[in-house]
Order: C-alpha cells, then sequence, then structure tokens
C-alpha cells in the first residue's frame, strides 16, 4: 500500500513492483518506459473498458431550489457538455490516445449504438451560449459570468476525491472551459471519506467521478450503477440525484419524488435485471434504457477507453499478453489466472 502517487512512481521505476497498474497514469508512460532496464520491467499498454476518465452529474436534488431548477433543465447539462473541449483533454492528458465521448458503456455492449457515445459531445462554445441565453441566464454588466433567475452570480463549486490526479487535471481544464460560457466554477479538493459524506448528504452542486463500472458485464454481475440515479454507488458516493435514490430504495417513506422519466428509468433497470440476457426483451429494454440515460445527458463524460499502462517484472510469465483488455469492468488482472503465473530462473 502506496498513499503517496510520487512514492509510487519512484517505487515503480526502481523495479520494486512485481506488477503494477491501478494507480500507475498513462501520462507517466514515458518515465515508465525510461526506467525499463534499471527496473527490470516491461512496460505495457493495455485496452480499458473504462466509459469516461472523468464524469460528472449535477445535484438534480439539490437543497438550493433555484440550482435544482437550472440543473434539471435539459438545455443546462447540454449547454456544459458542448463547453467541454474533450479533444483537447485527449491531447494533453492521454497522448490522443483516447477516445473522446460521453459516459456509456463500451462499444462491446449488445445494445449500444454509435450515436450514443458522440450524443453532445463537440466542443462549441457558441451553441452552449445559445442554449444558456434561451434559459435566461443572463450575463453580469462586465460580461464575465451569468446570473441566476435570484440575479445571484451564477457559480458552482466542483467537490472532488483529491487523491485522483488525474480527476483534478481534468476539472482544472473543464474549468476554464464553463467560465468561457460565464458559469464561475471552484475546485475544492477533498479527502474521500469527506467527499463521499458530502454527497451522501446531498451538500454538493455536483459529482465527479471516474466512471468505471459501465459495461454490460458489470452492470449485470454487480450493479447498474451508471444507469440509474445516483449514477454511482449510493451507499458510498451517489453522484447525482441522491434524493431521488433514498425515495426509490424506501419505496416513498423518505427522500424526494422523482419525475416520469426517472420513475420509468428505475422500472425499466429493474425489469432489464430480471430478464434473461441476450433475448429480444432483454436488448430492447437495454436500449431504451441506455437512450433515457444518453438523451437526458444525466451523467456526462469526457474522454474514454484510454489505454492501461501496467508493469510487469520481465521474468513474471503467463501474464497478459499484449492486445488483452486490462479492466476494471473485467476485475482488472484476474481473468489472467494469476495463480498460474510464475518466475523464469
Amino acid at each position: 500500500m502506496v498513499e503517496d502517487l510520487e512514492v509510487l512512481n519512484l517505487k515503480a521505476i526502481a523495479g520494486e513492483f512485481t506488477y503494477a497498474s491501478w494507480q500507475l497514469a498513462l501520462k507517466n508512460y514515458p518515465l515508465y518506459k525510461k526506467g525499463e532496464k534499471k527496473g527490470n520491467y516491461r512496460t505495457m499498454l493495455f485496452p480499458d473498458a473504462r466509459a469516461s476518465e472523468c464524469g460528472f452529474a449535477f445535484n438534480y436534488t439539490h437543497k438550493d431550489p433555484v440550482l435544482k431548477k437550472i440543473f434539471n433543465d435539459i438545455r443546462w447539462r447540454q449547454a456544459m457538455s458542448l463547453a467541454i473541449n474533450r479533444d483537447e483533454i485527449n491531447e494533453v492528458l492521454f497522448f490522443g490516445k483516447g477516445t473522446p465521448r460521453q459516459a456509456v458503456p463500451d462499444p462491446g455492449c449488445s445494445f449500444y449504438e454509435d450515436w450514443m457515445g458522440k450524443y453532445y459531445i463537440e466542443y462549441d462554445p457558441e451553441r452552449a451560449n445559445k442554449l444558456l441565453d434561451e434559459m435566461g441566464l443572463k450575463w453580469d454588466k462586465k460580461h464575465q459570468y451569468r446570473l441566476r433567475p435570484d440575479g445571484k452570480t451564477l457559480a458552482i463549486t466542483i467537490e472532488f476525491n483529491q487523491t485522483k490526479p488525474t480527476i483534478g487535471k481534468i476539472l482544472e481544464l473543464t474549468k476554464g472551459y464553463w467560465e468561457k460560457v460565464g458559469v464561475k466554477v471552484a475546485l475544492k479538493g477533498e479527502q474521500n471519506v469527506f467527499y463521499q459524506q458530502r454527497l451522501r448528504a446531498n451538500e454538493c452542486d455536483m459529482g465527479v467521478w471516474a466512471i468505471g463500472g459501465a459495461s454490460e458485464s458489470y452492470s449485470r454481475r454487480a450493479s447498474p450503477i451508471r444507469l440509474r440515479p445516483p449514477w454511482h454507488w449510493p451507499q458510498s458516493s451517489p453522484l447525482g440525484g441522491v434524493e431521488w435514490w433514498n425515495w426509490y430504495n424506501t419505496n416513498g417513506k423518505t427522500g424526494e419524488e422523482p419525475p416520469e422519466e426517472i420513475k420509468r428509468l428505475y422500472r425499466l433497470v429493474d425489469e432489464w435485471l430480471a430478464t434473461p440476457r441476450g433475448t429480444e426483451k432483454y436488448l430492447k429494454l437495454g436500449k431504451e434504457i441506455l437512450t433515457i440515460n444518453v438523451k437526458g445527458l444525466y451523467l456526462i463524460g469526457t474522454v474514454g477507453l484510454v489505454p492501461r499502462v501496467a508493469i510487469i517484472k520481465n521474468n513474471l510469465k503467463n501474464t497478459p499478453k499484449a492486445g488483452s483488455i486490462l479492466s476494471i469492468e473485467y476485475d482488472l488482472w484476474k481473468p489472467y489466472q494469476g495463480d498460474q503465473w510464475f518466475f523464469k530462473r
């Protein structure tokens, strides 16, 4: 266990790990390659099915009624998605090796359609501004920031787990994109435990996380965390609409009653989970569930399908070969039967 990521990188290039991947960042790929000979390891890039390296869900049950109304307007979510320069994020942070896309399952999903990943991902700040104008979110006198309907500055605070450096870098870029269309943004990195407490308490303006667990396989064997509110694990870190989940989870005894589309989404997901995989009904339900999520832009993605970097000791054999998928969607290393790996003398 290594808490400090800089220390982890130093240990990695020193050859102290037999194999590693989970906390290694693609941006450090050249560093890992440079240390191969001295550390006696090989650096590999594996395809990864992670939907998005960073995704956002606004707080649709916000305690502030003004922000709540804004976040629940589809034009807001469309504008915020169009304001993100995903191509730049991809080039700056991922060497252009990722795929600009929404936070949807990988193309291997049996009910995925190509338009879903591309929905509202183009960088179009002019169109984003028009949508915000349509909402009546006027600029202040200095044309610096937009104003809420109550006359206050339209400002949001993005809280996030500060131990995730890649997410922090993406958020720094996103802050600049959103401020160009008049939304004042403050970034606030926090310890993960505190951040999760804030999410559960419905205190955040939005939820931010790396969007793993979106695949068809993960949704069936673990939980459909990316297909229904709160678009993550509700017990630990609900990203958006936590009070909708509380309503659903308690049969309306607590929480906030969601709109009809969200109620339908809950019903469809429950039915989908109970339907045999691969059947005509299963595919029909899956497509409808994904279509509601995508067109609603409840969970907005940035760049996904980014190759996963890994280092493996040169004398460790029977490990994954080049081209093998290494992804949390498929339990990372588990499919490669580590109990059958061996050291070559």
